[in-house]
């Protein structure tokens, strides 16, 4: 099913379950603890976040579909400019990953005073999350 700039849809309605899904695991059983740790939250505050969660969801899953699009878009417009190959657009993704994650993922350790390991745990998630998604659009 292709729309705007012939763009698949699936890799956008993907987009969301990767996204919670590389979270649950990277935020949970991978880095939760450490995480927890660095962010000042305590093992009690998990369900008081759980409990409150709705909306961050909501969020979460409107700008993953945002960034689904954003990158079948990209993609879209790489190949009719005669890139191809899923290795081409893994660098891609990495490519935007640095430009835009580790660019935005540095400001709060700088500003904020939140710990240096922030940056990799954080970068690390949307980094899979970003190759996932690249890769859900290059094959749908």
């Amino acid at each position: 099913m292709k729309f705007l700039l012939d763009a698949s849809i699936w890799p956008i309605l993907l987009s969301p379950v990767i996204g919670i899904a590389v979270g649950i695991v990277w935020y949970g059983p991978l880095f939760g603890k450490i995480w927890m740790n660095y962010v000042g939250f305590e093992e009690a505050d998990r369900e008081t976040m759980q409990e409150s969660a709705g909306p961050s969801y909501l969020i979460t899953v409107v700008t993953a579909l945002i960034f689904g699009y954003a990158m079948e878009l990209i993609i879209t417009l790489v190949t009719r400019a005669g890139v191809s190959g899923l290795g081409s657009f893994i660098v891609l993704s990495i490519i935007i990953w640095l430009g835009i994650q580790i660019s935005t993922g540095v400001k709060p350790v700088l500003w904020e005073d939140k710990p240096k390991a922030l940056i990799l745990i954080n970068g690390g998630n949307e980094l899979v999350t970003i190759i996932l998604v690249t890769v859900a659009a290059y094959y749908l």
